[in-house]
């Protein structure tokens, strides 16, 4: 679930590039807890019909988005997880975003694409669910 408050709090202090998710994710590390993790996944946006590739931070199993807080967004589907230690070691060996693609860890490389499958799914089952609503009761 997404903590609009704490992704708020963060997006001030930071000031988030809507088009630099992952940079945005990053940073907003420096002002979460220890316990934070830095998120690289899939994102499904209501009426969209493709999927975001997009990052984000967890704290305590929510949500931190100070990229796309203000906006309703059906489903975070994740594809890696780092601990907020290991990513900010990574980022500073590889200097790449997004850090599933420039590791040689074939373990998270797989659960990446594993959950773009699932947020495929995801998608396809909303819009659906979306296109069924839609209909009158005269149809």
């Amino acid at each position: 679930m997404l903590d609009r408050e704490l992704s708020a709090e963060v997006a001030q202090q930071i000031d988030p590039c809507p088009r630099a998710c992952f940079e945005s994710a990053l940073d907003a590390l420096d002002h979460l807890p220890d316990t934070a993790t830095y998120v690289e996944g899939w994102i499904i946006k209501p009426g969209d019909r493709v999927l975001g590739e997009h990052a984000w931070c967890e704290v305590n199993n929510r949500v931190v988005d100070p990229v796309y807080y203000e906006r309703d967004c059906a489903a975070y589907v994740a594809g890696a997880r780092y601990t907020k230690r290991k990513a900010k070691a990574l980022y500073g060996a590889l200097r790449r975003l997004p850090l599933v693609r420039y590791t040689v860890d074939g373990v998270d490389h797989n659960r990446y694409l594993i959950a773009m499958a699932q947020a495929q799914r995801t998608a396809r089952d909303l819009l659906r669910g979306a296109s069924n609503g839609s209909k009158s009761d005269d149809d």
